[in-house]
């Protein structure tokens, strides 16, 4: 063997390591279900008598925060579930070496949203929340950039420029802001889930 073709072993071994890591950390499966459940939600959602229902007894920008905060935490659930549930078929621990580097990138962005949802309502500020959301989730997936596929740079910024167009165009129901979550997470996660399908999951097997 010469040192051509040791290098170009080399090189495939590190491209299938490559692909693994950004196969095994996210799936197509759960960020469409995201997408999906932020389109049925939004739907419900900013049909006024059954938003009522379920909450009869908040106020209109309450039980918008209720429920979409709700519907991110069914979100990260299901896939940090599905995540954990792959990382513990791996014996090699390269999966769980990725989701720390992903927290490490992501978690300060989360918090950092955290933070200026609770300032922004704590000065009924929610009219802007949909599109400050959308710019935050659109800079972590710039952050973990590393782990998906070139496609997803479009998403994210799908996002961001969605988020700053929801800003400046703000809803002024909270209906419409049902509608605003519904178009920029339920087609964005859409397309992420397209992406990861196409770009990752079908391309390892083919």
């Amino acid at each position: 063997m010469n040192i051509h073709q040791a290098l170009s072993g080399i090189a495939q071994i590190r491209q299938q390591i490559d692909r693994a890591e950004s196969y095994r950390g996210f799936r197509s499966a759960t960020t469409a279900f995201s997408g999906v459940l932020a389109i049925v939600c939004g739907v419900l959602l900013s049909q006024t008598t059954i938003a009522s229902e379920f909450f009869p007894s908040a106020s209109a920008p309450s039980q918008f925060l209720i429920a979409w905060i709700a519907i991110a935490c069914i979100s990260i659930t299901v896939a940090c579930f599905e995540m954990l549930m792959r990382a513990s078929r791996d014996d090699s621990g390269l999966v769980w070496r990725m989701h720390r580097n992903i927290a490490i990138q992501a978690v300060p962005t989360f918090a950092m949203g955290v933070m200026l949802t609770w300032l922004f309502a704590d000065n009924s500020l929610v009219i802007v929340l949909p599109g400050v959301w959308a710019m935050i989730y659109g800079q972590v997936l710039i952050a973990c950039v590393q782990h998906l596929p070139a496609a997803s740079r479009w998403v994210a910024a799908y996002f961001i420029a969605g988020g700053i167009v929801a800003i400046i165009f703000f809803a002024s129901t909270i209906e419409g802001l049902h509608l605003q979550m519904m178009t920029l997470f339920g087609v964005g996660q859409l397309a992420l889930g397209c992406v990861l399908h196409w770009n990752m999951e079908r391309a390892s097997h083919a």
